[in-house]
């Protein structure tokens, strides 16, 4: 149990991707346009777009502080990482980058 919520944790950028991108195809039919729709667009298009930057902001910031204590550890103990712990820090900190991109844009 343990393990697997520490495995969730290291990977959390990656899977609140996987979740907002997820929310956003479920909620496609809320996403139209035309003479019948309102000026604003759906209500429930507008929840879905919010829910996914939540998703995405969660994911980001829970991923990286993880991966920044996951390296904090490895450095103290000397653990030398593989491929795949390096790819999944590598991913965590696109998603935060990419994220922090998107947030503070101009």
């Amino acid at each position: 149990m343990i393990a697997r919520l520490r495995a969730a944790l290291l990977w959390a950028g990656p899977l609140g991707v996987g979740a907002a991108i997820a929310l956003l195809l479920v909620s496609a039919p809320f996403f139209r346009a035309g003479p019948d729709t309102a000026s604003a667009g759906d209500e429930r298009a507008w929840n879905a777009m919010w829910g996914a930057i939540a998703l995405l902001a969660a994911g980001a910031l829970v991923g990286l502080a993880a991966n920044a204590v996951w390296l904090l550890w490895a450095m103290r103990s000397r653990h030398r990482p593989s491929a795949q712990e390096w790819l999944r820090v590598a991913l965590n900190l696109l998603v935060g980058a990419g994220f922090l991109w998107f947030w503070n844009r101009p």
